[in-house]
C-alpha cells in the first residue's frame, strides 16, 4: 500500500502526506540496523518470466527494485505470504525472492515483529540463482555494493547538484522539470498554493512563486505559451501574497505575464501587464532604466498591433531616450528600436521619418560586434528601395551598392537576391543618365535570374523593359523593340494578356515603333523637313 502511494503520479496526494513520508524517512534513518544478511519476499511471477530469468542469467543478471521492500528474515513466513497472494492468471505462480544484504547496509526492523524488515528503494541487485526444483521456486539475488552501484550514486549526486535550492520544495519541482514531469510539477505547485495552512508562510510562498516561475520558463521554452501563462500567473499570485503591489520585484513578473499574453495575441491584456510593470518602475525610488526601456519598447510593439500608431511612436521614442542615457552601450537594443520605429512611420505613410529611422538603425547595427553582413545587407537594401520609391536616385544608389557589398560577403554569386538588387542599381544609374553602368548591372541581373529564379518569374521581364528604356533614350530603337518583345513574352509566361504590365509593354512597344518610323523617314534631322 505504501509502495503504491509513493509510486502514484498524484502530486496532490503526495503533498498532503508529506509529513508522513518525512516521518517514515526519519524512522528509517534512526531505527536502522546492519546485522541482517538474508531477507525473503513472498511474490508471484509468470512462469514465462521465471523461465526467462533462468535462461538469461549470463547476459541480463542485474535488476533494480524501484520500491520500498517489506521483507522477512523467516523464509517459511515469506513462502506462506506468497501462497496467500492472489494469482492474476493460470500462468502466475507463487515464488520467493531471497535477498542477500551486504555487510554495513542498514535495514529497519518492524517494532514487536523482529522478523519483519523494511528496505529502502532504488537499490541494484545481481541475480545469482533461479531454483525451480523446490516446493516453491526461489530467486536468489545479492545487493550490489560495487563500482556499478557507486556509478548510480554519482549520477544521482550530479542530479542533486543540478536541482539544489535553498528550498526543498523548489528542488522537488526542479527535479520534476528535469524528468519532463511538468504536469506533476504544476499540480504539486498548485496544490501547495491552495493549502490554507501555509498561506501566511512567507518563505514557503516565495518558494511556490519561484517554482511556478521555473515551470513557466520550461513551458515557454517548449513554445507552450498557454501553460506558461498559467504558471506565470500563479507565480504572480504567490508573490502578491508576500510583496506590496509597488514592489519592483513584481515588475518583471508582470512583464513575463504580458509577454505570454502577447504571444497568445491577447494584446489588451498584454498591454495591461506591461503598463503595470512600467508603472511600478516609475514609482520606485530606485528604478531600473534598462527594465524601463524593455517595457516601453514592448508597449510600442503592442500599440503597433493595436494600430495605435501615435502611442507606438511615443513609446519607441521614449525607449530610445532612456537607452541613450544608460552608461553602457546598447547598440543592439537601439538598432531594434529604430528599426521598429521605421516600420511604424512607413505604415503611417511618413516615409521621410521612416528613412531617418532606418538609417539610424543601420548606423547602430554597424557598431555591433560581431558584425552581421547579412543583416546589414538587408537593412541597406530596405533603405535603398525606399529612396528609390522617393525618386532620390543618388541616395538609393549609395545604399543599394552597400547592400550589394555586404551580400557578396555571405551569399554565393548566383543567389536570387542579386537579381533584384542588380536590377535596382541599374535603374538608379539610368536615372542618373549613366547608361553604360546601368546596362552592366541589368546584364548581371538577367544572368542571375536565369539560374536562380523560376522560368516564369516576372523580374527578367521588368529588367528587359528597363533595358528598352535605355536603348530608347539612346535612339537605338531596334534594340529597344527586341527587349520589349522579349519582356512581353516573359510576362505572358505568368500573366494574362490584359495584365497591366503586359498592356503597358504593348503600348510602349507601339510608341517605340512609331519613333523608329519617324527616325528612318527623317534620318533624325528635322531640318530636312524645312528644306
Amino acid at each position: 500500500m505504501l509502495n503504491k502511494a509513493l509510486a502514484a503520479p498524484e502530486p496532490d496526494i503526495l503533498y498532503h502526506y508529506r509529513f508522513f513520508i518525512q516521518d517514515l524517512y526519519e524512522q528509517i534513518q534512526n531505527e536502522s540496523t546492519d546485522d541482517i544478511r538474508f531477507v525473503y519476499l513472498g511474490q508471484t511471477i509468470k512462469r514465462t518470466d521465471l523461465d526467462s530469468l533462468q535462461e538469461n542469467m549470463q547476459t541480463v543478471d542485474t535488476i533494480i527494485l524501484p520500491q520500498f521492500l517489506f521483507a522477512t528474515t523467516d523464509q517459511e513466513h515469506a513462502m506462506e505470504l506468497a501462497r496467500q497472494l492472489p494469482l492474476l492468471s493460470d500462468e502466475t505462480i507463487p515464488t520467493v525472492i531471497c535477498l542477500e544484504i551486504p555487510e554495513g547496509f542498514n535495514c529497519v526492523r518492524q517494532q514487536n515483529e523482529t522478523d519483519k524488515v523494511l528496505l529502502t528503494f532504488n537499490h541494484m541487485y545481481r541475480l545469482t540463482k533461479v531454483d525451480k526444483n523446490l516446493s516453491m521456486p526461489m530467486i536468489s539475488v545479492c545487493m550490489i555494493k560495487s563500482d556499478e552501484q557507486d556509478a548510480i550514486q554519482d549520477i544521482l549526486d550530479i542530479t542533486r547538484k543540478e536541482v539544489a535550492s535553498l528550498s526543498t520544495f523548489v528542488s522537488i519541482v526542479k527535479l520534476m522539470i528535469a524528468n519532463n514531469q511538468q504536469i506533476s510539477g504544476e499540480q504539486f505547485t498548485q496544490c501547495a498554493f491552495d493549502d490554507e495552512t501555509v498561506k501566511d508562510n512567507d518563505d514557503f510562498q516565495a518558494a511556490i512563486a519561484l517554482a511556478a516561475h521555473l515551470l513557466a520558463v520550461s513551458r515557454r521554452n517548449q513554445d507552450n505559451y498557454q501553460l506558461a501563462l498559467q504558471d506565470y500567473l500563479l507565480s504572480l499570485k504567490a508573490f502578491q501574497r508576500i510583496l506590496p503591489a509597488t514592489s519592483t520585484e513584481l515588475s518583471s513578473v508582470h512583464s513575463n505575464v504580458g509577454a505570454m499574453y502577447f504571444r497568445l495575441e491577447d494584446y489588451p491584456r498584454s498591454l495591461e501587464h506591461f503598463l503595470k510593470a512600467l508603472e511600478i518602475q516609475l514609482q520606485s525610488t530606485t528604478p531600473d532604466l534598462l527594465a524601463v526601456s524593455v517595457y516601453t519598447k514592448s508597449l510600442g510593439t503592442i500599440y503597433t498591433r493595436l494600430r495605435n500608431y501615435p502611442a507606438a511612436i511615443n513609446s519607441f521614442l521614449r525607449t530610445i531616450r532612456v537607452l541613450e542615457q544608460l552608461p553602457d552601450t546598447h547598440y543592439r537594443e537601439l538598432m531594434a528600436t529604430y528599426d521598429e520605429l521605421g516600420d511604424i512611420y512607413y505604415v503611417d505613410q511618413k516615409v521621410d521619418e521612416a528613412l531617418a529611422s532606418y538609417v539610424k538603425a543601420a548606423e547602430y547595427q554597424e557598431k555591433i560586434i560581431p558584425r552581421n553582413p547579412e543583416g546589414l545587407g538587408k537593412s541597406y537594401h530596405t533603405i535603398g528601395n525606399l529612396y528609390l520609391k522617393r525618386a532620390r536616385s543618388k541616395e538609393a544608389l549609395k545604399y543599394l551598392k552597400l547592400a550589394l557589398e555586404y551580400f557578396q560577403e555571405v551569399y554565393p554569386p548566383n543567389h536570387a537576391s542579386f537579381a533584384l538588387l542588380n536590377n535596382n542599381i541599374g535603374l538608379m544609374y539610368y536615372r542618373e543618365n549613366q547608361y553604360d553602368e546601368a546596362l552592366q548591372y541589368y546584364a548581371r541581373a538577367l544572368a542571375v535570374a536565369a539560374v536562380s529564379l523560376p522560368e516564369n518569374h516576372t523580374l527578367p521581364g521588368i529588367t528587359m523593359f528597363n533595358i528598352a528604356l535605355i536603348y530608347t533614350a539612346q535612339e537605338k530603337f531596334d534594340e529597344a523593340i527586341e527587349n520589349l518583345e522579349n519582356s512581353t513574352k516573359q510576362f505572358l509566361k505568368s500573366l494574362p494578356e490584359d495584365a497591366p504590365d503586359v498592356v503597358e509593354n504593348q503600348k510602349y512597344l507601339e510608341t517605340i515603333r512609331q519613333k523608329k518610323i519617324l527616325k528612318d523617314i527623317f534620318d533624325g534631322n528635322i531640318t530636312s523637313f524645312q528644306e
